[in-house]
């Protein structure tokens, strides 16, 4: 978690020790470290899954009683909000603070998991012919600082796909949101359910759409072999963007 918490922060100096650039290039930069932090949150995640399971193989493999073949595990659940505040009162009482703040961050967490799971519940399943394998959604969250809360969502169909993603408390979504509505000559403005936000395109088979939601959210699209920018907007309407802003509280 040190590691995690260090690469977070040289991303934050990062960010704001940019010298002036054009609105492109923070765009492209900005999401450049939104997906540099959440690759590391998914790591650091994978790497105490793996533990986790390691750990549970070798109590089967001790365990006599244990049956021969494997369970399948399930999803690691979220913190349990209520007992890490309580857990956080008696720190602070007894001025421990650093204690207090493990506990309170780590309420946070499970507070921004369940808001996440509840954008995902709203998420549609397919869109346009392309499905989605919700076991391999992504839910991250560091309950307070840089990275904030990562939702994502794959769809694919042959070659079609595309990544549906919400950063929500994000400082650099708030950066990326912010260059999106200045006009730039590599994104062109678009209005998606009444939102504004903006379209790109490589040139290859790539285009990229970002609408920022209220103050401090940010929903994307990435979408690969896609015909034209009519297509990633058809897709786009397919998700309430309305309901996604009242769960996330920007309403």
């Amino acid at each position: 978690m040190k590691t995690v918490i260090n690469f977070l922060l040289l991303l934050v100096f990062m960010g704001f020790a940019m010298p002036y650039q054009s609105d492109a290039q923070i765009i492209k930069k900005s999401k450049n470290l939104l997906n540099k932090a959440r690759g590391v949150l998914i790591d650091e995640a994978e790497k105490k899954a793996g533990e986790d399971q390691t750990k549970d193989e070798q109590t089967s493999s001790e365990d006599p009683s244990a049956p021969g073949q494997k369970n399948k595990g399930k999803k690691l659940s979220p913190p349990d909000v209520i007992q890490h505040l309580t857990n956080a009162r008696p720190s602070l009482d007894s001025k421990n603070y650093s204690s207090a703040r493990f506990d309170i961050q780590q309420a946070l967490v499970g507070i921004e998991l369940q808001l996440g799971q509840k954008v995902l519940d709203e998420m549609p399943k397919d869109v346009n012919g392309m499905t989605c394998d919700p076991e391999a959604d992504e839910l991250t969250s560091q309950g307070m600082g840089f990275v904030g809360l990562v939702i994502g969502r794959e769809y694919a169909n042959n070659d079609r796909n595309m990544r549906a993603s919400i950063i929500n408390n994000s400082v650099m979504a708030s950066m990326y949101g912010s260059a999106l509505t200045t006009s730039n000559s590599e994104y062109k403005a678009v209005n998606v359910q009444g939102q504004r936000g903006a379209i790109h395109f490589d040139g290859d088979n790539k285009y990229e759409l970002g609408v920022p939601l209220g103050q401090a959210t940010l929903f994307m699209l990435d979408c690969s072999d896609f015909t034209d920018e009519n297509e990633v907007l058809s897709a786009a309407g397919k998700f309430n963007l309305q309901q996604m802003m009242t769960i996330l509280g920007e309403q």
